[in-house]
């Protein structure tokens, strides 16, 4: 949380959410005023995949930051107007919609924090306790400002957008309410992630019915988070094992550097995914629901991606899973689906290019394999029969 109010103790991060809630600082509430807005500042050109700041000659990020608090800073003294600094992050087009949200988030985080890194300190040096509150925001791959079909397009597309909305003294103190500060066009708040989602009203075939799906499915659910999590550690940091496991999955050593995502490491771009997998299953970025998976009786789960209206299917065959680890890895696999538009199952004729680090059987088995878990036949076969 970022927000400071009077003689209140710098608060602590924490996870930066969304913390200015229906226009209210301070106790008090600040609708949005137009004539008082600086900037919007825009920060552009974040690498691919990737929510750190960027030192570049040419798109120096922190320096940027800097000239933005400078700025606030010299306002806020001049005029002792609460502030509001909204800071929203976006995305390039490649990759599925939750995916580039949380990519945008991340980037507004880090923004976040930075900014008030250097902003809250040059107040607190001066003495000056004026509220200042932020919202924390991502619209994802939505309004593009430039072309997503080329390199150039894209990067410029990779931004972070700041605006400083300085506020009436006396907004909020007394006569009617004034409506809620709202947020720029666009812009999803982190704080309507659904969380737990998963409805088997009346495809259950486990006896216990209804409440022993939901119960059993509640333990796998905490049991793919947990592997997930833990895989990512494990990739993060490998050793000679999981170096030799990462290798026998993907064709390379997890170091390898990957030309198309700026030479990161191979391994790097694997731990995001498998935390970003982890953070959509704990949230319930998806609706999980039973069945009746029609034309599929021999899948264990599936994923219709559609936008907004992505769902995930648990079929029949996920049940008789006795293993509530083998049902977990099921778990990451179809969020990876739903999660990432371009991640699917298998090399086809439409697609001859596939490789495994789009395919989530390749995922599936490589956390399965980390944990000492003998992945599923399907999982193997399927994976190796992509190209590395």
């Amino acid at each position: 949380m970022w927000n400071r109010t009077g003689s209140v103790a710098e608060p602590e991060l924490g996870d930066m959410e969304l913390v200015l809630e229906q226009g209210t600082l301070g106790g008090q509430r600040y609708p949005r005023q137009p004539g008082r807005f600086q900037g919007p500042f825009i920060l552009d050109h974040f690498c691919f995949d990737d929510a750190e700041l960027q030192y570049h000659p040419k798109y120096n990020h922190p320096d940027q930051i800097a000239s933005i608090a400078r700025i606030a800073f010299e306002r806020l003294v001049s005029t002792r107007r609460p502030l509001v600094v909204r800071i929203v992050g976006y995305a390039d087009s490649v990759g599925g919609g939750p995916y580039n949200r949380e990519l945008g988030l991340a980037r507004a985080r880090q923004v976040a924090k930075h900014l008030r890194n250097i902003l809250i300190p040059m107040l607190n040096r001066r003495g000056l306790r004026i509220p200042v509150g932020g919202i924390v925001t991502s619209a994802g791959e939505s309004s593009p400002v430039a072309d997503n079909r080329t390199r150039e397009g894209r990067a410029r597309n990779r931004r972070v957008v700041v605006s400083l909305e300085f506020q009436s003294n006396g907004a909020g103190a007394g006569g009617a309410s004034p409506a809620p500060s709202t947020p720029m066009p666009g812009v999803q708040r982190e704080s309507e992630a659904s969380g737990y989602r998963f409805n088997c009203a009346g495809n259950c075939p486990l006896p216990g019915g209804i409440a022993e799906c939901r119960r059993v499915y509640r333990a796998d659910l905490a049991q793919a988070i947990k592997m997930a999590r833990k895989a990512a550690r494990m990739v993060a940091n490998p050793t000679q094992r999981v170096g030799d496991i990462y290798q026998r999955i993907f064709g390379h050593r997890p170091n390898r550097p990957v030309p198309w995502a700026g030479n990161a490491r191979s391994g790097s771009i694997t731990v995001k995914r498998l935390r970003l997998a982890a953070s959509a299953l704990e949230k319930g970025f998806f609706p999980i629901a039973c069945g009746p998976c029609d034309g599929f009786p021999n899948a264990n789960a599936l994923t219709t991606v559609d936008g907004p209206r992505t769902r995930i299917e648990i079929c029949e065959n996920y049940w008789s899973n006795t293993d509530r680890s083998i049902r977990a890895g099921i778990l990451i696999h179809e969020t990876l689906h739903a999660y990432f538009e371009f991640i699917n199952d298998q090399r086809d004729a439409d697609t001859p290019t596939t490789v495994r680090r789009t395919n989530a059987h390749c995922y599936e088995a490589l956390v399965m394999l980390l944990h000492g878990i003998t992945p599923d036949d399907t999982d193997t076969t399927m994976c190796r029969d992509t190209p590395s």
